[in-house]
């Protein structure tokens, strides 16, 4: 029910705000829609859940090109210093090199919503997660609401600044997310994987209205207790022969409530801490 779909093309259901111990049942004559299946990497989440997330932005005045850098910048170092951090540059200062340091997110799981689609009559409200997120460390400070599709964490709605004056609303669409642009205002990267699609299904997402995507799923270190998702997003261009317009790599640990890292071309990230 949450792939593909516009929160702009429903309505909140009033008064209808749960915890996530409650429960919902069909109406009187409806069947409960199957529930798709989920990998088991996916974000398990309770209301009261929270973490902390560290960005670095790439540094414009150091840009690395090697090995040929830019003026001012520096080559890629060839042999990775043994404090770095797992798939990132070498540390230098406790920062990746040609990166500098970000903000702290805190992400809490706060509420469920229940919302009622306007063109499926008859049918029960689909419910949604709504994480609060708001910065710890850095400026300028920000804050968001993240809706997610508690059937299969599709990212449906994003609300800058809620209840204040500023708040603006942006409500996406589709399976997958590669940083939208219209996101910027959160100062977050919101990549998100399609939690449906395992290793040997789904490679290539069409999302209607937003472009073609190829998600590539590796498990490394299967069985042990540091066991990894390793997934790369790719948005396709048009032209099958031209290369991706982005890519991003996702880190998720299984049983974390999020990513454990995060490689984009402007951002890289670290789980710092979980708590619930």
């Amino acid at each position: 029910m949450g792939t593909g779909r516009r929160l702009a093309a429903a309505t909140l259901v009033a008064g209808l705000s749960f915890g996530l111990a409650g429960t919902w049942s069909p109406a009187v004559g409806q069947e409960e829609p199957a529930r798709p299946k989920l990998v088991d990497w996916a974000p398990q989440w309770r209301r009261g859940a929270w973490w902390t997330v560290r960005l670095y932005q790439r540094d414009q005045r150091e840009r690395i090109a090697s090995p040929n850098p830019a003026e001012g910048g520096m080559p890629m170092p060839q042999d990775p210093a043994r404090d770095a951090l797992p798939g990132y540059p070498p540390l230098r200062d406790g920062v990746p090199v040609g990166w500098k340091r970000g903000n702290v997110f805190r992400f809490e799981v706060e509420r469920r919503e229940l919302v009622r689609w306007d063109d499926e009559e008859g049918v029960p409200p689909e419910p949604f997660l709504v994480v609060a997120v708001r910065t710890t460390e850095g400026s300028p400070a920000r804050t968001a609401e993240l809706w997610i599709a508690q059937e299969d964490l599709t990212l449906g709605r994003v609300v800058l600044e809620p209840k204040t004056p500023r708040q603006r609303v942006i409500d996406t669409a589709g399976t997958v997310q590669l940083e939208p642009a219209a996101l910027q205002g959160l100062g977050f990267p919101l990549v998100w994987p399609d939690f449906r699609a395992d290793r040997d299904e789904r490679k290539d997402i069409v999302v209607e209205g937003v472009g073609r995507f190829e998600q590539k799923v590796r498990i490394v270190n299967a069985g042990t207790p540091t066991e990894e998702a390793h997934v790369q997003l790719a948005e396709l261009a048009k032209d099958p022969d031209d290369p991706p317009l982005r890519r991003a790599r996702i880190a998720w640990r299984k049983g974390q409530p999020f990513w454990s890292r995060l490689v984009t071309p402007e951002y890289l990230g670290e789980l710092l801490e979980v708590g619930k």
